[in-house]
């Protein structure tokens, strides 16, 4: 049993009825048995994997829409003829998404696949926003609350999880693309988020951003745009 404190917002029994993304992709891995599954906690729940073989937490920003309150983030309930939530947040291809307010949602079980760079190791945590970095300072900068929740739900994981020993920005394990690019190398998460949550989480909670090859096919380091120490807000 994963024990969440109740400071984290429950949303996957409504998340349970999305299966397409923000960008048009089925939510759930390929070979996830969430489709077909009922919302976790009820008796037809099943699920892809346990918690003991998650390894990884991997850390990303939406670049997207800010969801800076939970207004934007959680509108009106609606729901049509398939019962597929129309909560743009459920949408979100995370298990964890953090709003810039501090709140923390959890959208869909970390016993599910997505499809995401966590994959069948990791975990998908997403703060909602587009966050400045170095080639586009002008960008939002992550508050101290969503800093402070992001490495409270960090704690939290690596408190609940017994397996878990990695965490990663999700430029450092991207799949390139069909022309071979890594487009988010340097930009997701990016610094602000890096700095201020990943790199608290290799210095106090022991987490390790070395790429382990059995989990992901990358060696990439962590680069220096992503792990620029301008961007340490000293909280």
């Amino acid at each position: 049993m994963l024990k969440l404190p109740g400071w984290i917002r429950d949303r996957r029994a409504a998340a349970a009825d999305e299966v397409t993304s923000v960008a048009g992709i089925p939510i759930y891995g390929r070979g996830s048995i969430a489709r077909r599954a009922g919302p976790p906690g009820t008796e037809s729940a099943r699920f892809d994997r346990g918690f003991a073989s998650i390894r990884a937490v991997v850390l990303h920003q939406t670049a997207g829409s800010t969801f800076m309150s939970e207004r934007q983030a959680l509108p009106a309930i609606e729901r049509d003829q398939q019962r597929r939530s129309r909560h743009r947040i459920d949408r979100i291809t995370a298990h964890f998404v953090v709003l810039q307010t501090g709140s923390v949602i959890y959208t869909h079980d970390v016993r599910y696949i997505l499809n995401d760079a966590g994959g069948r190791n990791g975990i998908d945590i997403e703060f909602c926003g587009r966050f400045a970095n170095s080639r586009s300072p002008s960008g939002e900068r992550l508050t101290p609350e969503a800093i402070r929740s992001g490495r409270n739900l960090l704690w939290t994981l690596n408190s609940n999880l017994p397996a878990l020993d990695y965490v990663h920005p999700h430029g450092q394990i991207q799949a390139p693309d069909s022309e071979g690019r890594h487009n988010k190398l340097n930009s997701c998460p990016g610094p602000d988020i890096w700095v201020n949550v990943g790199e608290w989480a290799v210095r106090e909670l022991g987490l390790t951003a070395t790429v382990n090859r059995g989990l992901y096919r990358r060696d990439w380091t962590v680069t220096d745009r992503q792990n620029n120490p301008e961007y340490d807000q000293g909280v």
